[in-house]
């Protein structure tokens, strides 16, 4: 299924912040980060956790100090009716850690209370809801176990049972042959059935007119995407 514009844009800009991290501009990465959380399809979009524990992670990493603008992003995502309380619980535990820093503990203590009771009073449907895309990818082994795999019975083990869910973003690195493409994103399609070690995949963010982002990938040349847990 063709993605939205918005969608697009979404995938476009959590791939610059992922591309800032990596590249050591941790100060844009956060901004992407927080740009895509601001723009992102919907209040439930999938991933839209890992987004924003993009954004705060990197402040709670304490990569540069953080800005008033972040605090003020912090303070309105915290305070906002509009969010699901999970989010808006993030917010307030990672406004809270920030203004530990600056000594200011009887405000952290009332944030992290306000963190605490956010969750304790979301509401049944809102727990029910998926929040984080799946943490398979943090690890490539992580990856390989997903689709295959092992169980012991009566101390002999069966044959290999494959899995078969839904894609997942990784990212691509130490290409030679297309060194333009480092960096990029692609989903997980699965198995190359013709290369054993490679993984079919997809380009999350294709520029190419000319093809459909296809492309089979060694393991090797994937690695998980910022945020991990």
């Amino acid at each position: 299924m063709a993605l939205s514009k918005v969608e697009q844009d979404y995938r476009r800009l959590l791939e610059q912040a992922v591309a800032a991290f990596h590249a050591g501009d941790r100060r844009r990465s956060a901004d992407k980060y927080l740009e895509a959380f601001r723009n992102s399809p919907s209040d439930w979009t999938k991933d839209r956790y890992h987004t924003l524990h993009g954004y705060t992670s990197v402040l709670r990493e304490r990569y540069f100090e953080p800005s008033q603008e972040d605090f003020n992003a912090l303070a309105t995502i915290g305070d906002s009716k509009h969010e699901p309380h999970v989010y808006r619980s993030e917010a307030m535990w990672t406004l809270g850690l920030l203004k530990s820093d600056l000594g200011k503990r009887q405000y952290c203590a009332d944030l992290y209370r306000s963190a605490i009771h956010l969750i304790d009073t979301a509401k049944p449907k809102e727990r029910k809801k998926t929040v984080m895309a799946s943490l398979y990818d943090t690890s490539r082994k992580g990856m390989e176990s997903q689709y295959a795999i092992r169980w012991d019975r009566h101390g002999k083990c069966e044959a290999q049972a494959v899995v078969s869910f839904g894609t997942h973003v990784m990212q691509l690195f130490g290409l030679k042959a297309k060194p333009e493409l480092n960096s990029q994103l692609v989903d997980i399609l699965g198995p190359d059935p013709n290369n054993e070690g490679r993984w079919k995949t997809r380009l999350v963010v294709n520029l190419n007119p000319q093809g459909d982002g296809t492309m089979s990938i060694a393991t090797e040349k994937l690695k998980h995407i910022r945020p991990v847990a």
